[in-house]
């Protein structure tokens, strides 16, 4: 657990951490065991594909496309009666939270696992807000997922979308331009760091699957966060459920005579690992291969 954490404080610890230390050196005994077992010529590579850190704060982008305009709701009386509940903060969150006083928490991150098929997931779809009582002949663009991706609702592209192809280069530039002024709450200054486009970070025929547009925040204890199209009804609040999530930064160890001591690599990433894997095995880098 980390320390600094705003659940952590004012709680003994210590029990929890040693429990922590105590675990990653029987790894390390473990690793130890595998090395020692292994030719002397061989090369390892201990890796991780990300890295963790605390999370604290939760960022809904489909409220603040619906704040702003950019997310139209359907105008019936039903659809008034959902909004109004969720303006008085009857939302996912809200029963989230009740089920942890209820002492059904494991149920309760069953969406942070990946599980979204239960009754009550499928309740919660119906219940609240969601994307069923959207407009989308009118909505210009919408979030979907829990990294910051938000999809422009092109004409000719998505079923109902409404923003000409001409119109959306001003609209993502707009987007851009507002998505940066959003202030950090603890500080004050920017805290998205920056927001790239499609093309800027995916390649293949598959690309145009992609988010139009990708939003990093600058600070990792604040989470993007997509469990349901409406999880909140503010655009930042108290993180609930983990309170750790990943981040960029990973872990490289690699040992063994193809590798000098001490070094460090710079400017590696993912992508690296299969050519090397590869150049190790004496097997030749296909050119179309990234890293």
């Amino acid at each position: 657990w980390e320390p600094s954490h705003r659940m952590a404080k004012g709680r003994d610890l210590s029990a929890v951490r040693e429990g922590y230390i105590e675990f990653w050196r029987k790894l390390d005994r473990g690793v130890g065991a595998i090395v020692d077992a292994l030719p002397a010529d061989t090369a390892v590579l201990l890796i991780s594909d990300h890295g963790f850190g605390p999370i604290e704060w939760y960022v809904n982008f489909n409220v603040w496309l619906l704040q702003r305009g950019d997310i139209a709701l359907q105008n019936s009386f039903y659809v008034k009666q959902k909004k109004w509940c969720y303006d008085r903060g009857v939302t996912p969150e809200w029963v989230y939270r009740q089920m942890i006083k209820l002492g059904l928490a494991r149920q309760r991150v069953g969406r942070f696992n990946g599980k979204q098929t239960s009754g009550i997931e499928r309740f919660a779809e119906s219940a609240f807000l969601s994307r069923g009582h959207i407009d989308w002949s009118k909505t210009k663009a919408y979030s979907q997922g829990n990294f910051g991706q938000i999809f422009i609702n092109q004409k000719g592209r998505q079923p109902q979308g409404c923003v000409a192809p001409e119109d959306v280069r001003p609209y993502m530039d707009d987007l851009k331009a507002a998505l940066k002024e959003i202030p950090h709450p603890e500080t004050g200054e920017p805290l998205v760091e920056r927001v790239y486009e499609r093309e800027e970070l995916y390649d293949g025929p598959y690309t145009y699957l992609g988010p139009d547009l990708t939003v990093v925040l600058k600070d990792w204890r604040y989470r993007t966060i997509g469990l349901h199209d409406f999880t909140t009804n503010t655009v930042i609040g108290p993180a609930f459920g983990p309170t750790g999530d990943h981040r960029v930064e990973g872990v490289v160890i690699a040992s063994g005579p193809a590798f000098k001591t001490g070094a460090s690599p710079e400017g590696a990433s993912l992508l690296d690992i299969a050519p090397t894997v590869l150049h190790l095995l004496g097997v030749p880098v296909p050119h179309d291969m990234d890293g």
